[in-house]
Order: C-alpha cells, then sequence, then structure tokens
C-alpha cells in the first residue's frame, strides 16, 4: 500500500470522527507511546503511524511518511518520582508534591508520575549551585 493509499483510507475512516473524539484518541495513543518507553519498550509501527496522523490531524498539518523508530535520547527518557527523587536527594513523596512536579514536566501515567530525566538532571544542578 503506497502513502497516498494510507493517507485516503485513514481519511476514510476518521470521518466520521468529530475533532474531539480525533482529540481523546491523540492523547490515548500519546500515553499508550509515554508507557512503552516508560518499559524502554520499542512502539510498533502501527501505533507511531496512528500517533503520526492524529497528530497531524489535531495540528492540522499534512501527515509525513514515518520515519524508522530509534530509540528515546537521554532528553526523551522518562523517570518515575524514585528515581527523580534518588537523583534530587529528596523523598519520593516530595517528588510527587504537586508544587513541584509541575515545574519539572511531571504528568501522571497510569497512575505513576513521570519525569523528563534531562529537566531533574538540569533542576537538581540549579538547585546545587545555589546551595554554594
Amino acid at each position: 500500500m503506497t502513502a497516498d493509499e494510507l493517507d485516503e483510507d485513514w481519511h476514510a475512516a476518521a470521518r466520521g470522527l468529530s475533532h474531539v473524539d480525533i482529540r481523546w484518541a491523540y492523547l490515548a495513543v500519546c500515553d499508550l507511546i509515554a508507557r512503552h518507553r516508560l518499559v524502554r519498550k520499542p512502539c510498533p509501527d502501527g501505533l507511531l503511524t496512528a500517533h503520526q496522523r492524529l497528530e497531524s490531524s489535531v495540528r492540522g498539518t499534512k501527515t509525513c511518511a514515518l520515519q524508522p523508530q530509534s530509540t528515546p535520547s537521554k532528553a526523551e527518557e522518562l523517570i518515575d518520582s524514585t528515581e527523580a527523587a534518588a537523583i534530587l536527594h529528596c523523598t519520593d513523596r516530595w517528588a510527587r508534591d504537586p508544587r513541584f512536579r509541575h515545574r519539572i514536566g511531571g504528568r501522571e501515567v497510569g497512575g505513576r508520575w513521570l519525569y523528563p530525566r534531562e529537566t531533574v538532571v538540569a533542576y537538581a544542578a540549579r538547585k546545587a549551585g545555589q546551595q554554594q
């Protein structure tokens, strides 16, 4: 199947969906991708294709050809609150505190709080610099 045929199939399938339906589907796919990355499990190509197409629909842009999947970079790597607490030398509970978790891009996925590793490390470095 060519890329154009896939686009036609996608648009035909999406015709019955409202913008709200597409937005919810996009958020669900983003959540599923985050869960895969949390356990360092590769995402199926179909899931990545769906993500690109849903993102395109949500943003109103044209889809691009699917790019080969690479392993998440350190910037994309997600860590849980226990690992964040170890990096920050604080308690797990403090790492989940609403006043803190939103400051460093925390998000809840499947009942667990996840943080971008790079953001946590940068925050820890800033705090260490302020204490000296």
